[in-house]
This record gives C-alpha cells, sequence and structure tokens, in this order.
C-alpha cells in the first residue's frame, strides 16, 4: 500500500491549490493521501473532482474551525470515518484530527493482507 503525506502549508488561510500539486500526486500512484494544513478555498471542488477522477474517491475533510487548517484524505479503497476524537481541551484539535478506517484495501489481486 502506497501512503503520501503532504504539508501544503496553507496555515490558516484558503490559498489556493498549487499547480501540479494533483499531478504529482498523482504521479506516485498513491493508495492514500493525506494532505495536512490543508484549507478549503475556492478551489476545493476542483481538487476533490481531480482526486476522484484519479481513482482517490473516498474523500474526508475535517470541518472548518474558526481559524484553523485542516487535513484531507482521500483513497482508492472503500472508507469510512473512525471513532477517535480528540479531547476539547485542544480546541485546534478537531480541525486538526481525522480518523479514517480502510473498510477494502485497494491491495494488488493475490499480495497477503493481514486483517486487523
Amino acid at each position: 500500500m502506497r501512503i503520501l503525506a503532504w504539508n501544503l502549508n496553507h496555515r490558516a488561510r484558503p490559498k489556493r491549490i498549487a499547480k501540479g500539486i494533483v499531478s504529482g500526486i498523482l504521479s506516485f500512484s498513491p493508495d492514500v493521501v493525506v494532505l495536512t494544513e490543508y484549507v478549503e478555498g475556492p478551489d476545493h471542488s476542483a481538487l476533490c473532482s481531480d482526486l476522484e477522477a484519479g481513482g482517490l474517491a473516498a474523500l474526508f475533510l475535517t470541518p472548518i474551525q474558526g481559524t484553523h487548517n485542516q487535513v484531507l484524505v482521500a483513497s482508492r479503497s472503500m472508507s469510512t470515518l473512525g471513532t477517535f476524537v480528540p479531547p476539547d481541551s485542544l480546541p485546534h484539535a478537531m480541525s486538526n484530527c481525522l480518523h479514517v478506517r480502510l473498510t477494502r484495501p485497494a491491495w494488488p489481486t493475490g499480495a497477503h493482507v493481514q486483517e486487523p
């Protein structure tokens, strides 16, 4: 399984997605992509559409919380939101913590997979 993590360094501003980010992501053929320091901005829909077109159709995003950044997770496999909830004592944690469970991994046919 290929997992790609990228800190987009949006901090807490809705910046545009830099040209070449999606093609760069897809060039690695990842099964899971985690974008940190992401902030949903004007090109969010286009980013999601491009990731889906590239086979990363299961998309999850933390909610917008004031001036905090977010996390976006995209995967090739069937996925569901997990149950982990960060502590209320960390106000930035809700927008920076995303628990996603892969329910049907995108392993190649014939690969040995050990269930959790």
